[in-house]
């Protein structure tokens, strides 16, 4: 045969050119080889409306036609290294030609693929706002709830025990019939049926692990989120949350003023945004969970300047609020509702409890292996109140990194050589004090945002925040400073944090708050007070998105091993909007964990680009602790 009968063809035409006039056993694959073996695969030039089973995309040039039993195409790029294709699509086509049909497979399914799932097909931007067109036509239905409970009698899923009709925002639209849905909302969380959408693309989870470090809101929604999941789809995986902390939710979490806003989000996260409004939407239609959670809509107000804005909402101004001319009170359209910070901590530990997840508290992760194929394989957990055990090693097919600012230090001593650049932490200290007042009633519950509060106060962001708690009979002042530091936070800062400087937030607050007797800057007014760091990742939005295996600096063989589903995950940097972004967020992460896609916008909330390295050697696959 000629050089030139061996050299690769366009894409455009068939092996052996346009002619095509030479027997298919004759002829060269334009990847270089010889043809598949002609009894089992057809040659196909004619048929562009068939869809390719490696890449899901409709057949644009040519392709290989199965003619043992099922008739499946693969196309001309999936079968050509030069292609735009991703390296698992085309590692996938060569198999199923040059190896055997998969139909010729007992499972359908070669063992070497069993464990993985092809992403599904890209869509174009035309197809993506035609799908979000029809979702938001099928939410805005009036038989919206007729056609829930239709499709619920005829598909499986979890639900729960005594559960309300929610509103129509809580029922997902018919686009989306099979895919993975999320939990439901309720209580007790009871499993009804053994199957649920989205099982086979859980297989891959099954009989694993994965270990969460970070117990506060994000970590635990996440544990919750992901045991919802395998528990529907009816498979263990066990999951671990591991917190350096001796309790659930000591830090940020447990004390953030519980106001659910989007409110100075930046632009660049709206998948996020939406995939948390749904969440709380199914999280508080049931009665069972609002009410342990104190949640509340319409009690959220923004403080505005008199002279510029007229309408107010007079007359919700609380009984602890010092009245004045010079400000207004409007609702804050961007408010969800508000929580009880400290009810959601206990309500969440109970849902992760009722679902068994595993909770080691006082430990810190040490050490991470990987095993030859560049596998995610155990981790080494120690406990730091006593120094003297040794480290307890847990196998796991995913880690997932979740403790707020804490998560780029962690990150950088497990894995020293990491190739990640750009991974932005920036830390921003939140300021809180907690005062006695008479004045709170039952009636008064809402909370007040000041937007221009500490305009004049160099140490601090201009906007305050007042909210009461009647319970305590106690009303929350918080604000944030106004130095950012792009810096990795150690964990010793998580085991004592810095001291509170609550003066000019005092000072600032008195404004609003002494009346009948209470004056703020006395301290002995003060009940309690406290610090928390926030960061953000870079530009505000956060990062959700699972580390290349070629970006952690341990072995590798090829780009092959980025497209595995399981592996090292980062979910941080969502600053002062984390309790309301966790649910969505942990939601996003868990679906691309099954499906390797979470619906989220191209490179939002995605890991920066990294220094692009060379395969590594196969001889240490591990990545220590400083």
């Amino acid at each position: 045969m000629s050089a030139a009968a061996g050299a690769s063809q366009p894409l455009n035409q068939p092996p052996g050119g346009p002619s095509n006039s030479r027997p298919a056993t004759q002829l060269t694959h334009p990847g270089g080889g010889v043809p598949p073996d002609p009894s089992k695969w057809e040659l196909n030039t004619k048929i562009k409306t068939c869809k390719c089973e490696a890449c899901g995309e409709r057949v644009k040039h040519w392709s290989y036609k199965c003619i043992v039993k099922c008739g499946r195409h693969i196309c001309s790029e999936c079968l050509d290294p030069s292609s735009a294709k991703s390296a698992y699509e085309k590692k996938q086509a060569r198999d199923c030609v040059y190896n055997r049909c998969w139909c010729e497979h007992r499972s359908g399914l070669p063992p070497k693929f069993g464990r993985l799932k092809p992403p599904p097909p890209v869509r174009t931007e035309e197809e993506r706002k035609a799908r979000q067109i029809k979702s938001l036509a099928a939410l805005n239905s009036a038989s919206r709830q007729t056609v829930s409970i239709k499709r619920k009698a005829e598909v499986p899923r979890i639900s729960v025990e005594s559960p309300s009709p929610g509103p129509a925002g809580n029922e997902t639209s018919d686009d989306s019939e099979g895919e993975y849905q999320g939990p439901q909302s309720g209580v007790t969380l009871i499993v009804k049926t053994a199957q649920r959408p989205g099982a086979k693309r859980a297989a891959h989870l099954a009989g694993e692990s994965t270990v969460i470090i970070g117990a506060g809101f994000v970590g635990l929604f996440t544990a919750r989120e992901l045991a919802l999941a395998a528990r529907g789809a009816n498979i263990e995986h066990r999951i671990v949350v591991v917190d350096i902390r001796s309790a659930h939710c000591e830090l940020s979490s447990a004390q953030c003023n519980g106001i659910l806003t989007t409110k100075g989000l930046p632009g660049s996260c709206p998948s996020v945004a939406n995939a948390a409004r749904q969440c709380w939407k199914e999280i508080v239609s049931s009665p069972e969970v609002r009410q342990p959670l104190d949640f509340k809509t319409g009690a959220a107000f923004n403080v505005t300047d008199a002279t510029v804005d007229s309408a107010t909402s007079g007359d919700r101004a609380p009984s602890w609020l010092q009245r004045s001319n010079e400000y207004n009170l409007l609702e804050d359209s961007d408010a969800f509702g508000r929580i009880d910070s400290t009810k959601l901590a206990s309500w969440l530990y109970e849902q992760c409890n009722t679902l068994k997840v595993d909770f080691r508290l006082n430990h810190v992760v040490s050490e991470v292996k990987f095993v030859e194929d560049s596998r995610l394989s155990s981790v080494h957990i120690r406990d730091i109140k006593h120094e003297d055990r040794s480290a307890q090693q847990l196998q796991c097919g995913n880690l997932i990194l979740a403790a707020g600012p804490f998560t780029t230090d962690i990150f950088d001593s497990l894995f020293e050589k990491h190739r990640l650049k750009d991974l932005d932490n920036l830390v921003q200290a939140a300021h809180w004090f907690r005062v006695a007042s008479d004045n709170v009633t039952p009636a008064d519950d809402i909370a007040l945002l000041i937007p221009k509060a500490a305009k004049s106060v160099p140490q601090l962001r201009n906007e305050i925040t007042l909210v009461a708690q009647p319970e305590g009979k106690t009303i929350a002042v918080s604000g944030l400073g106004l130095a950012t530091r792009n810096v990795n936070l150690g964990q010793d800062e998580a085991l004592e944090p810095k001291k509170a400087k609550t003066s000019e937030l005092r000072s600032i607050s008195a404004k609003y708050l002494n009346r009948d007797g209470l004056d703020i800057k006395d301290k002995a007014h003060i009940q309690s007070k406290g610090r928390s760091e926030i960061s953000e990742a870079k530009d505000g939005a956060p990062i959700i998105d699972r580390v290349p295996v070629s970006g952690l600096g341990v072995a590798h063989k090829n780009e092959i091993d980025d497209d595995y589903l399981c592996g090292v995950w980062l979910c941080y940097g969502f600053g002062r909007h984390g309790t309301m972004l966790a649910p969505g967020a942990a939601r996003l992460l868990v679906e691309k964990m099954l499906t390797g896609s979470s619906g989220l916008e191209d490179g939002e909330c995605r890991i920066p680009k990294y220094i692009e390295p060379k395969p590594m050697g196969l001889d240490k696959g591990k990545g220590r602790a400083k």
